[in-house]
């Protein structure tokens, strides 16, 4: 039956403003705090690979909604795009949207450009500003909790910086662009959502506060019924899933259809690459196979390996201009490899020794055999 009088801010989370129904499986997913629902990433084994719009579709957490992830709780505080002036994140609402090619300024004849410095002007700001606020938020968390680790905030720090300085310094073809601007879009919206977690939600799972309103962020699919609880206290949107049998005296509004993928969510796969994980996605190991392929895409050999070698160089130096030619982004499926990636340059093949010194050393010009005895007669190692 359906009860016309549930209000959206209900008092009880076993009111449901939206209910929707899965064939197959069997579930009921019902909301307390949404009014629409969306397709659940269900399955225990799903594989994590990069698709051509640089996020790895339904599994990666800066762009759809996840099961709770108790270790990471922060992923279901990730801010959605704002909608008006209202929302904190209104002035930063240029990271919350795609980047296209028109977005690149290339000098002429060439293939690599970088953002244009009006965007990256943009960008600057929004890194500054969450900074700023992740700062005093690590202060208040390590005040309450001694013990809590710092380590998943200073590495999406790490990878943010990298990728705001790769974007600024390094032309690259769109296609990296892309890449590295992906990394950069989710290392901002987690930090963002890590920030509130620990300022504007968490302290609100038990004591709850119906005049707040829910909050517009990326929410959680959960199966557990406490998870709901804290999650309707906190003002995250939750959608709660469960066996029709176990619906039992809960009331529900309106019945909905489960809102679609949209096509770009489960885009094609990026060319080359490999999946990074297969399992559940709630899984700590689900999340932190992101991050590791994330750092991993900015893989570059030792520069000094090859330095006396002829051939070619995955960072090279152009001797005719001075300049760094384009590093390589390292994809998901080389991420072990030595070679050169796609769009990397290719460095002029080095036809001249190292301009070491010319100096004759203590052992210059003497043969091996004379150089081995000295060596001995002078060894420490001597017994």
């Amino acid at each position: 039956m359906l009860y016309a009088n549930i209000r959206i801010g209900s008092d009880n989370p076993n009111d449901a403003l939206s209910a929707t129904i899965l064939q197959s499986p069997p579930y009921l997913i019902i909301s307390p705090n949404s009014e629409s629902i969306p397709m659940p990433p269900l399955g225990s084994q799903r594989d994590l690979v990069l698709r051509v719009n640089g996020f790895y579709g339904m599994g990666d957490y800066a762009q759809y909604t996840q099961p709770f992830n108790s270790h990471y709780p922060h992923l279901s505080t990730i801010p959605c795009t704002p909608a008006d002036e209202s929302s904190p994140y209104y002035r930063d609402i240029r990271i919350f949207n795609d980047i296209s090619e028109s977005d690149m300024h290339y000098a002429e004849g060439k293939t690599m450009g970088r953002l244009k410095s009006d965007i990256l002007t943009q960008f600057e700001s929004t890194v500054v500003m969450i900074l700023l606020r992740l700062a005093p938020a690590q202060k208040i968390i390590t005040k309450a909790d001694p013990n809590s680790s710092t380590q998943h905030p200073e590495m999406l720090k790490l990878l943010l910086n990298m990728c705001f300085n790769r974007l600024c310094d390094v032309p690259c073809t769109f296609k990296d662009t892309l890449r590295t601007y992906r990394e950069f879009q989710r290392a901002w919206l987690t930090i963002a959502g890590y920030v509130d977690w620990h300022t504007s939600y968490k302290h609100h799972i038990y004591d709850g506060n119906s005049s707040v309103p829910v909050g517009n962020v990326l929410g959680c699919f959960t199966s557990s019924e406490s998870t709901l609880y804290q999650m309707f206290n906190a003002r995250i949107p939750v959608y709660y899933i469960i066996h029709p049998d176990a619906l039992g005296s809960r009331r529900i509004k309106n019945t909905v259809d489960i809102t679609q993928l949209s096509e770009s969510i489960e885009s094609e796969v990026w060319s080359g690459c490999q999946r990074i994980y297969t399992g559940p996605v709630n899984s700590v190991s689900a999340v932190d196979s992101i991050l590791r392929a994330a750092i991993a895409s900015f893989g570059y050999n030792d520069p000094f390996a090859n330095a006396h070698y002829q051939g070619r160089y995955l960072t090279s130096w152009t001797e005719s201009d001075k300049t760094v030619s384009a590093p390589t982004l390292v994809y998901p499926a080389q991420s072990g490899s030595q070679g050169a990636g796609p769009s990397s340059a290719v460095g002029p093949a080095r036809t001249r020794k190292a301009q070491g010194t010319t100096r004759k050393g203590p052992y210059h010009g003497k043969s091996e055999q004379k150089r081995t005895a000295e060596i001995g007669e002078n060894s420490i190692l001597k017994t």
